[in-house]
């Protein structure tokens, strides 16, 4: 499994920032000495399944936010602007490449206030059920098919948004490519080691935490 840290935050700052000039807010548990996070309680960072993720869906998090927002994982090498792919009025919209599952939960939009259940429904209980029914479990994107059922709007590959695999895409870098997450044991890092492409697209090594300036210091409340 494969282990992230201020580096990669910092990293998808930068891409980010050079590919449409979008800002990064992190959202962590307070491992990571990044100076403008929004922080997480303890009992949410504690959640198996990357469970934590479902704190985008929560009324709270919203009322910090305050506006549509993207949510992306920090696996990725990002290679063109993406934000074009968001340019629509859903109040949703997920990228669909996922194994047995109809929505990849490491790329997608949601407006403020929408699909709150989401988050609120998410009890024991409810994910021993969710759990029961599924096809795959994988986490919190299970819960957000279970929840919301399997025909949200979604985009796929051929927006340029592709999911890395180390034997066809180790070697030469994806023709059309814009972004690409590693969803699983790789990370662009380690992944730098063994591909030219990668380690030549990746901002490692030359950004800070402190020059980012990340734009939120925030914390949620731990009830």
């Amino acid at each position: 499994m494969a282990r992230y840290h201020e580096q990669h935050v910092t990293a998808l700052s930068a891409m980010l920032k050079q590919y449409g000039g979008h800002e990064l807010i992190c959202v962590q548990d307070g491992t990571f000495n990044i100076p403008n996070s929004i922080i997480m309680p303890d009992y949410i960072s504690a959640l198996p399944d990357y469970l934590p993720k479902l704190l985008a869906w929560s009324e709270e998090f919203h009322s910090i936010i305050n506006r549509r927002f993207i949510s992306i994982d920090l696996d990725t090498v990002i290679l063109s602007d993406i934000g074009y792919i968001f340019d629509n009025d859903l109040p949703f919209y997920i990228w669909n490449e996922a194994v047995k599952e109809a929505y990849n939960s490491s790329l997608f939009v949601l407006s403020v206030n929408h699909y709150n259940n989401v988050w609120n429904d998410l009890s024991p209980n409810k994910l021993l059920v969710a759990k029961s029914k599924a096809r795959k479990w994988t986490g919190d994107q299970s819960w957000i098919e279970y929840v919301l059922g399997s025909n949200m709007p979604t985009f796929g590959k051929d927006t340029g948004v592709i999911r890395y695999r180390p034997s066809k895409h180790r070697l030469d870098k994806p023709k059309r490519a814009k972004a690409l997450f590693f969803c699983g044991p790789y990370d662009p890092i380690t992944e730098g080691d063994k591909s030219s492409w990668i380690k030549a697209n990746y901002p490692i090594g030359n950004v800070s935490p402190q020059s980012l300036n990340l734009p939120i210091n925030a914390g949620l409340s731990s009830n």
